[in-house]
């Protein structure tokens, strides 16, 4: 139940209502439901859908240099379609993927770094 009021809390918040009368209106539901006691509860729910949206927001690719980026353009255009993610990215450098990319957008992760496929290849030798 708990989460039926914090979805609508958040679908209000997401079209613009002002907060103070969607928090209004949520403590007068919950008073003429007897539901009081949920607010705390409720009001958790809603700073982690809340919390969730805003990281969905973010897309990031991880490559080894800006060189590296705009020799892999076609590459990264095709893992942010296949993540469903927008075409607007933050391009974050990190010389330890060694090569290859890592695009991460929405909670989803798309590796095809070549640190990650070394560390597979170790893990599997060494079993």
């Amino acid at each position: 139940m708990k989460e039926h009021y914090a979805s609508a809390v958040v679908e209000l918040l997401q079209a613009g209502t002002k907060p103070a009368d969607v928090f209004r209106g949520l403590d007068q539901t919950l008073a003429a439901h007897s539901h009081s006691k949920l607010k705390s509860a409720i009001l958790r729910s809603v700073e982690r859908k809340m919390s969730r949206l805003q990281s969905h927001a973010k897309t990031t690719v991880t490559v080894v240099s800006e060189e590296a980026a705009k020799k892999q353009k076609a590459e990264i255009t095709k893992a942010l379609t296949l993540l469903e993610a927008e075409p607007e990215y933050e391009l974050s450098i990190d010389e330890a993927v060694i090569g290859g990319l890592l695009v991460e957008s929405a909670h989803r992760r798309l590796d095809t770094t070549y640190r990650s496929a070394l560390v597979k290849l170790y893990r599997n030798i060494t079993k």
